[in-house]
């Protein structure tokens, strides 16, 4: 055993010292199997997920207390524990957080961002489906999706991108070529941005960038593999879409 443990305790002194990475995870963007592969490079000493659903729940509960107006969302929250664990200097921290830029100014010079996107439509589209069929209350989506995308939510829903990269957490319609703007400025803070249609450059420039090894499994499989949308319905989530359309367009240009 007194072998193995020195085996180890070399290995540790000889192995390069690990980045500090922060990676923004959108949802259905693969973000959950390539979490998964960094937190186990890392281990669970050094590396934390901010939980969504945990974070979620905890502000619904404070919430619902008529004592309490606290006017915090999610959001807020995740920032905050964003922001804790950086400061204890935590190596790997991930999850469905908004990208702030004051949190950025202020560990810039510590911590590499980094992220990955998905076309957009095929995004919207798998989101759906996967909150559809969840089994648990947490962002489960009722009715169908001709509904859906009829409503506030789903038309916010198709502005993801501009949402978590701009950081903004209400509905608004009438801003939207503002919000561009701020994403895309923001996107240019970004050490390494992937697509996950094309996971194995991701992979090969987070070796080149950090020399991580990453093996990605395929993880959160949607229950709808495959569904058969009426072109109309397509139509409609392209539109709804468009902004993120552009972002991810500009993305891919650029990184």
């Amino acid at each position: 055993m007194r072998v193995e443990s020195l085996k180890v305790q070399v290995q540790n002194i000889l192995s390069p010292p690990k980045p500090h990475i922060i990676f923004m995870h959108v949802p259905k963007t693969g973000g959950t199997s390539i979490d998964k592969s960094l937190r186990m490079i890392y281990g669970k000493k050094n590396s934390y997920k901010v939980d969504s659903i945990l974070t979620t729940n905890a502000v619904k509960a404070v919430n619902q207390n008529e004592k309490i107006n606290s006017g915090i969302d999610k959001f807020q929250l995740r920032e905050s524990l964003l922001i804790y664990e950086m400061a204890t200097g935590k190596k790997y921290i991930s999850g469905h957080f908004h990208f702030n830029t004051d949190i950025w100014e202020a560990y810039h010079n510590q911590y590499s961002w980094i992220t990955v996107l998905r076309d957009p439509v095929k995004r919207y589209i798998s989101q759906y489906f996967f909150d559809a069929y969840k089994p648990e209350d947490h962002a489960r989506v009722k009715g169908s999706l001709e509904n859906f995308i009829d409503s506030e939510r789903g038309k916010f829903r198709g502005q993801n991108y501009i949402n978590y990269f701009g950081n903004f957490s209400r509905y608004d319609s009438t801003n939207l070529q503002t919000r561009l703007e701020v994403a895309k400025t923001n996107l240019s803070k970004f050490s390494l941005v992937g697509f996950l249609d094309d996971l194995d450059q991701f992979t090969n420039d987070l070796q080149a960038k950090f020399n991580l090894t990453v093996k990605i499994p395929h993880m959160n499989k949607n229950p709808v593999s495959k569904p058969k949308i009426d072109e109309s319905i397509i139509k409609k989530i392209e539109e709804i879409c468009k902004y993120d359309s552009i972002f991810y367009a500009y993305a891919r240009k650029k990184f």
